[in-house]
């Protein structure tokens, strides 16, 4: 075990800065701290974490063994001293040499120090001397060459990279030559430039009007505007509102400007449409086993998941979570003098932050220089069964992935235009302040969750619904949901079918016409949100010259093994399939892989599919559903265990919900089982490893978990069904064993 002297606890180092006045704030101390360790002037011990706010151990730098660090004797910043220079040796504003704990630096004399010239680096401040220490370390210490190499690598570009970390991987011997700067051309970012080139001044809005600054940036960045009074024409493409710091930076991960396409390869092993999740797994797990692969976007790297669906959903919902958690304190003994104020622009600031704080994931640059991929940033259009035409190229292909993903159906209504500014889960995002009426039009996964949020928000929130709320789940679990969402304040209409939608532009708000169980009703609201679905990505892409087969309203036909009617093209996710989830498109993606590169026949039939509805209770379902069963004239045995009879779960104040498992008739084997209550989408996995491994519900009962926990509520299912294994025979033979032996 390494020990460390001089350590110190992340949140200490908070609890300093806001003491010394250096912070306002917890949230402005800890973007201080990230801010040194990104200049790495501290780091976490074991190098595992940013910096946080947690009990985490961070060392300073002048605390720290520096070789052991770099592999090198010095930094280029012992090249530099005073304040920074640029090429020509003229001094750089202090603002923009360095960061404001650091100290600026300056070059030798008035001139570049001559082992700085060969770089053709300008200027240097701290970032690009930061650069160099990784890319071209200074003094490095070369190891002793090795008798024989398995593979020496000349050049340390994406290539080289790829391929000196692929062969080190697998255990070979490497040696890496790299002349100037690891990393090649795009070292950086693979783009000249960033959104933020196309702002300056004060944030704003789509519309273009001035945002308040505390909802337009962080406190260490300064606000941000579109040219002159509307925005840049370049990024009306991506129709993403407030144009503030989050979203520029998340714009420069997913879609960055000026981006350098690569020369396309003769042939690739494999070229994927679309990089959404079904299409990055696709695009990553297949480099990663050495195939050559190009990656086309038109819109932005990660696709609804990142941008537009769960990343940004989870967020409000953790949010609105909180707030019901507050004003139901009271229960737990904690009073709150006043009234709760909520904040929407705030909540909504933090979607965009904790949005572009995970985009780096799904970045081009990363997918590019880490992973090898060759990227597209355009539309892709099949010109021939084996090729596809992007940015006026031509990308040749062995085999092809479809992963276009969806977009929000909305129904046919009258007064519904292109021009009616109603609302759907890809723009809702943009709101900036909280709609005081709100009514949304979907009883799914999307309409049930944004419901909730905005009701917990303080929206009025009214649903239109055909029937009931999750109509498609456990008719017990839905009413649950369905319960919490009135209690939160929704007003639940059922048996509705709307026949008109009127927009006042004077007025801002909607008149909604609609009947009630056939009555005549009318219903005005500042906004209209449609929740209906889900419509597959598949026009315009070529399809018919590559000889793949496709509905408007169902999407790509594929095969079980995910093959279109073109066996060389495969298609994941959304656009192929009804299982409009994020971890489906994954899954798909991973059987593709195996199917298209390895001579797989991995089925699609084959997976055990669970899924969740993020509400407050959660709902989370693996198998089929018993009506499903009924009419399949599949006999089963159901075991249910409440959460009010679990004691975690009533002194955690979540005792509302309950486990259903199904099992087939007389057996112990699993078809299928809906959780419902806090922490469902957690427990679910645990049944659908039972399912997919075969494990019989028996087994679970000899499964130890800890007490207590929600999770044991699980375990006691196996108890129920061993307790029905206790026939009459069985008691009287137990009964005859016992007195026996007394």
């Amino acid at each position: 075990m390494k020990s460390y002297k001089k350590c110190f606890v992340g949140k200490h180092l908070v609890d300093w800065l806001i003491r010394i006045g250096e912070a306002t704030d917890r949230t402005h101390a800890t973007e201080i701290g990230a801010e040194l360790h990104l200049n790495s002037l501290l780091h976490h011990v074991t190098r595992d974490h940013t910096f946080k706010d947690e009990s985490l151990y961070y060392r300073f730098l002048v605390d720290c063994d520096e070789k052991a660090v770099t592999g090198s004797d010095s930094s280029w910043s012992e090249y530099a001293s005073g304040s920074a220079m640029n090429s020509l040796g003229t001094s750089l504003p202090e603002s923009e040499s360095r960061g404001k704990l650091q100290p600026a630096m300056k070059v030798q004399g008035n001139d570049i120090a001559p082992e700085l010239k060969q770089f053709e680096l300008s200027p240097l401040d701290k970032w690009n001397l930061q650069l160099l220490d990784n890319v071209h370390p200074p003094d490095w210490k070369e190891p002793t060459p090795q008798d024989t190499y398995n593979l020496v690598v000349i050049g340390a570009g994406s290539g080289g990279l790829v391929s000196a970390a692929g062969a080190a991987g697998m255990g070979a011997k490497v040696a890496l030559i790299e002349e100037h700067m690891l990393g090649g051309e795009k070292a950086v970012t693979g783009s000249d430039s960033s959104w933020s080139e196309y702002a300056s001044g004060s944030a704003m809005n789509s519309l273009g009007t001035s945002l308040p600054e505390s909802e337009s940036r962080g406190k260490l960045q300064p606000a941000m505007k579109v040219q002159g009074n509307d925005i840049a024409p370049e990024l009306k493409q991506f129709e993403l509102s407030p144009l503030d710091k989050w979203n520029l930076q998340l714009l420069d991960n997913v879609h960055p400007p000026d981006w350098k396409e690569p020369t396309p390869q003769d042939t690739y092993n494999l070229v994927v449409i679309g990089a959404g999740s079904g299409g990055l797994v696709s695009a990553a797990g297949a480099a990663g086993m050495g195939a050559k692969v190009a990656l086309i976007e038109e819109h932005m790297l990660g696709g609804d998941c990142l941008n537009t669906g769960c990343v940004p959903s989870k967020a409000l919902l953790s949010a609105a979570n909180r707030i019901h958690q507050l004003r139901t304190s009271q229960e737990y003994g904690v009073k709150i003098n006043g009234t709760i104020e909520v904040d929407f622009g705030a909540i909504m600031e933090r979607m965009r932050r904790l949005r572009a704080v995970i985009s780096p994931a799904d970045a081009a640059s990363r997918f590019y220089n880490a992973l090898g991929v060759d990227v597209f940033l355009g539309r892709g259009i099949f010109v021939g069964k084996h090729s596809v035409s992007v940015n006026g190229k031509t990308l040749k292909f062995a085999k092809c992935v479809i992963a276009t993903g969806g977009r929000p159906g909305v129904p046919r209504i009258p007064g519904v235009t292109n021009d009616t500014p109603y609302l759907t889960s890809e723009n809702v995002w943009n709101l900036t302040t909280l709609p005081k009426t709100l009514a949304v039009v979907g009883t799914g996964a999307i309409g049930s969750e944004l419901s909730q949020c905005f009701a917990r928000f303080g929206s009025k929130v009214t649903i239109l619904a055909r029937s009931g709320i999750l109509s498609k789940e456990d008719p017990e679990a839905s009413a649950l949901v369905e319960a919490q969402l009135a209690e939160d304040g929704c007003d639940i209409k059922k048996s509705t079918a709307i026949t008109n939608v009127a927009y006042d532009n004077t007025k801002k708000e909607f008149t909604i016409s609609y009947t009630e169980a056939g009555t005549a009703k009318t219903l005005v609201v500042e906004h209209l949100l449609f929740a209906t679905g889900r419509s597959p990505n598949v026009s315009g892409l070529g399809l018919d010259v590559a000889g793949v087969k496709f509905d408007s309203s169902t999407g790509i036909k594929v095969s079980d093994t995910l093959q279109t009617t073109n066996g060389d093209v495969f298609a994941v996710g959304d656009c192929a399939t009804s299982y409009k989830f994020t971890h489906i498109a994954d899954a798909m993606a991973r059987i593709v892989i195996r199917n298209a590169l390895f001579f797989g026949s991995e089925k699609m039939s084959n997976l055990v599919i669970p899924w969740c509805t993020y509400t407050h209770p959660e709902l989370a379902h693996v198998g089929p559903y018993e009506e499903d069963l009924k009419k399949n004239k599949i006999k089963f045995n159901e075991f249910k265990m409440e959460f009010e009879d679990n004691d975690r779960s009533i002194l955690e104040g979540a005792d509302v919900g309950f486990v259903k498992v199904l099992v087939a008739a007389g057996t112990d084997k699993i078809l299928a089982a809906t959780i419902v209550g806090e922490n469902a989408g957690n427990l679910i996995s645990e049944i659908t490893l039972m399912i997919t491994h075969k494990i019989g519900l028996s087994t679970l009962a000899a499964v130890i978990h800890p007490y207590p926990t929600q999770a044991d509520a699980v375990r006691r299912i196996g108890d129920l069904y061993n307790r029905t294994r206790m026939t009459t025979f069985v008691r009287v033979l137990f009964r005859k064993l016992l007195a026996a032996r007394r």
